[in-house]
């Protein structure tokens, strides 16, 4: 199409529809050609239009420190946003070292913590940037809308499918991812970042910000190249190592490996775009022994089972994700004894005692 224009000039250019196969990535260009322009350098315009189908998940950088007090009035907007949409989108929550370098979630793995702050140029907290390429800012009231919007818009050219028989987490840290990475649509020819972030759900530590629940903590990451090329269907495992091996509740300096999560995403370093997430729940057993006490404590469909073989003291605490607690019970149980507690439709933490043993994690209500 050809249209003539006079300097100062403007004009609306309508051209007719397309209709472009499916996973395709298609090139427009846009060229503008004046004779007594001074400067050509602006003078052609070019993008490219992603046909992709399949909706991808958000991936959700959050920077922190547990000195930040603003951060701690962010903290309900995100626990919002997780309590909608749980592991249908990629949390992950960085800790920098200001206002405190003293932030335990820091100290655990400085280099990698210092590393994603720097790779964003993050100079303040809190912050979110999604998709590695909405920068969401400090405008935690917006940060839900945000996400919502790139739920709705932003489509993948990659499939994430998690290999469970090969993804574990053992008794003394040591781990090990599987997945499969089937590349269904046409991808620039660039050298993309395959990025395994391990991150511990719903720890409960209190912050010097009054900050008590700290979800999607990160804690190591693991990195790779991918080349693209479509069609391909990749399988890739990684193993991974927890130091120190100190699973115990209310330690910030150590990890639990009972929450361990993963998200894996696809970004490009040259824009940092994301284009592919995923995330993927460790399983753990469920049933745990201690003494001579076989399945003391385990968790069947919201029901607290216990089976003691001598009358000792139950303490049950459940705590919402903001850290108020919701019940407190206790009980003498000697045999089998049976619970299950009214709550309402949401996400809690629970910790549990008996004789000095201590167990914590997650429910799901809904």
């Amino acid at each position: 199409m050809l249209v003539r224009l006079n300097s100062f000039d403007s004009t609306t250019l309508s051209f007719p529809s397309f209709a472009g196969n499916n996973e395709k990535i298609y090139k427009l260009e846009l060229i503008t050609e004046l004779a007594d322009d001074q400067d050509r350098t602006n003078d052609t315009l070019r993008m490219n239009v992603y046909t992709y189908t399949t909706p991808q998940k958000p991936l959700f950088e959050r920077f922190t420190n547990t000195s930040c007090v603003p951060c701690a009035a962010a903290d309900p907007y995100m626990h919002q946003i997780y309590e909608t949409y749980l592991y249908n989108i990629g949390f992950i929550v960085y800790h920098t070292w200001w206002p405190s370098q003293n932030d335990p979630f820091y100290v655990y793995n400085i280099p990698q913590n210092q590393a994603r702050t720097y790779y964003y140029d993050v100079n303040g907290v809190p912050w979110v940037w999604i998709n590695g390429v909405v920068d969401a800012s400090f405008q935690y009231l917006n940060w839900q809308n945000l996400v919502e919007a790139e739920m709705n818009y932003r489509k993948t050219p990659i499939i994430i499918t998690f290999n469970s028989a090969n993804s574990y987490v053992g008794s003394s840290g040591n781990g090990q991812i599987s997945f499969n990475i089937n590349q269904i649509g046409e991808m620039e020819d660039e050298i993309y970042k395959i990025r395994v972030a391990i991150v511990e759900d719903s720890i409960y530590y209190s912050a010097e910000n009054g900050t008590n629940f700290h979800l999607m903590t990160f804690r190591t990451l693991i990195e790779d190249s991918l080349i693209p090329q479509t069609g391909q269907n990749i399988t890739k495992t990684y193993n991974f190592t927890f130091k120190p091996d100190l699973s115990v509740p209310d330690n910030p300096d150590s990890v639990n490996f009972d929450k361990l999560v993963a998200v894996v995403f696809i970004q490009r370093d040259s824009d940092k775009s994301v284009w592919a997430v995923d995330v993927y729940k460790f399983e753990t057993m469920e049933v745990v022994e201690g003494g001579n006490d076989k399945n003391l404590f385990s968790l069947k469909e919201k029901r607290f089972l216990f089976n003691l073989s001598e009358r000792k003291i139950v303490n049950v605490k459940i705590y919402n994700v903001s850290g108020s607690l919701v019940i407190d019970k206790s009980f003498d149980v000697k045999g089998k004894f049976e619970w299950m507690p009214d709550l309402n439709k949401g996400i809690y933490i629970y910790k549990v005692e008996i004789g000095g043993k201590k167990w914590e994690g997650k429910l799901l209500y809904y």
